[in-house]
């Protein structure tokens, strides 16, 4: 049975209402109007006569079937739920993460709703998100044992920004690699004759097919789509290098802000180090990272040593005082992320921390009045200042009214 058979509404008529496996049947409480709003793709946030713990419940699930593309990287979901399961993305293959994603994510529909937020719950999500962890069976860095228990060592941990890339950008760094590989006096002839000697099985023969085909779509050389690649490249060939000379240089101003606010927001917590440091790895579209490293426990105080667990609790707090405070829309979903982005960089457990994360966000937007988003690339929100998170965090928000309004 497929995964988007296994959860389907069942049993619906107007006297139950029952919908099955996509909500938990327990959780649907107090309101016919509300059930009829979810099964008509209503927005269940204007309906009346509904209690706002439903409310809540069928917003959080408001994707029914498509839930899991706001937990699971926008740039994967044109391979399905089971992307990870089956390693479909090219990485690591982890069984059991759809189901227990789903379980995580029920259990902050039950207990999300009720203020204030604490850190109790957190790691009750991630032990519930990793509960098919089983070390390197699962390829995961932990057991299910240590799941929702806080790291005891320093972590290191990447962030892909090559999706932060436009089509333009993506096109420039193309001509910049065709020049790169095409542009050597002789090529062609040099290719020509390659082509008509027997080939021989070497390094160089599989890694010549390989920029081949990433250039020119094919893994042999064909002098005509070498014409028409060099006709459609060359009036961009300037601009292309210059852009390609300046993109590391705005993501290391990027990272360079991002730092100096990592180390103010250090100082707020009571911390005597930086929470992390961020290393810039440029390199091409496909694979610019930011490494974010975070130091091991426990953290160097203002007033002494700080446990990872103190640390997720004065954030916890100072979350909880600044939603309290917090009186327009802007300010909250800005207190949101801000709590989003210091999880992320305190990486309170050995592994599982962004899915943790990811649940608890949608969840946290939903119950202060907003929805869950879709975002392309989570791990994203370590490498950005908080201004910008915010601004990536609300287009993410929109792409998922989008898939909203396609149901």
């Amino acid at each position: 049975m497929s995964v988007e058979s296994s959860y389907t509404i069942t049993n619906y008529t107007p006297a139950s209402y029952a919908v099955r496996n996509i909500i938990p049947e327990k959780l649907w409480k107090k309101g016919m109007p509300g059930a009829i709003c979810f099964l008509n793709n209503e927005d269940i946030r204007q309906c009346e006569h509904v209690s706002k713990e439903f409310r809540f419940t069928v917003t959080l699930w408001g994707l029914k079937h498509n839930w899991w593309k706001q937990l699971i990287d926008g740039v994967y979901h044109d391979l399905g739920p089971l992307v990870f399961d089956k390693g479909l993305h090219g990485c690591h293959v982890e069984p059991g993460f759809y189901r227990s994603a789903r379980e995580a994510s029920c259990l902050v529909s039950e207990r999300f709703f009720e203020p204030p937020l604490n850190i109790t719950t957190h790691r009750a999500v991630n032990k519930t998100a990793c509960k098919h962890f089983a070390g390197k069976k699962t390829q995961t860095e932990m057991s299910a044992e240590e799941a929702g228990v806080y790291r005891h060592k320093g972590s290191r941990f990447g962030a892909l920004i090559w999706n932060q890339l436009s089509k333009e950008a993506i096109d420039y760094f193309q001509v910049c690699k065709f020049f790169d590989f095409c542009g050597q006096p002789g090529f062609v002839e040099r290719e020509k004759q390659y082509e008509n000697e027997p080939q021989k099985s070497n390094t160089w023969s599989k890694i010549r097919a390989g920029i081949l085909t990433e250039i020119f779509g094919v893994k042999t050389f064909r002098e005509d789509l070498y014409n028409q690649k060099l006709n459609e490249f060359s009036p961009k060939k300037e601009t292309a290098y210059a852009f390609r000379e300046t993109w590391p240089k705005i993501w290391c101003e990027k990272v360079a802000r991002a730092q100096s606010y990592i180390e103010e927001v250090s100082q707020s917590l009571g911390l005597d180090e930086s929470l992390v440091s961020l290393r810039y790895i440029p390199g091409n579209p496909h694979n610019h990272e930011i490494y974010i490293v975070c130091p091991p426990p426990p953290y160097k105080g203002l007033k002494g040593p700080v446990t990872i667990g103190e640390l997720a609790d004065r954030i916890t707090k100072q979350f909880n005082q600044e939603i309290a405070q917090a009186d327009t829309r802007d300010k909250k979903i800005r207190a949101i992320a801000k709590l989003f982005q210091l999880r992320e960089w305190l990486h309170a457990f050995v592994d599982g921390n962004t899915r943790t994360n990811m649940i608890e966000l949608g969840a946290l937007l939903t119950k202060y009045g907003e929805h869950p988003a879709i975002l392309e690339q989570p791990f994203i929100a370590s490498a950005l200042c908080l201004d910008e998170w915010v601004e990536y965090l609300k287009k993410g928000m929109q792409k998922w009214e989008i898939e909203r309004g396609k149901l």
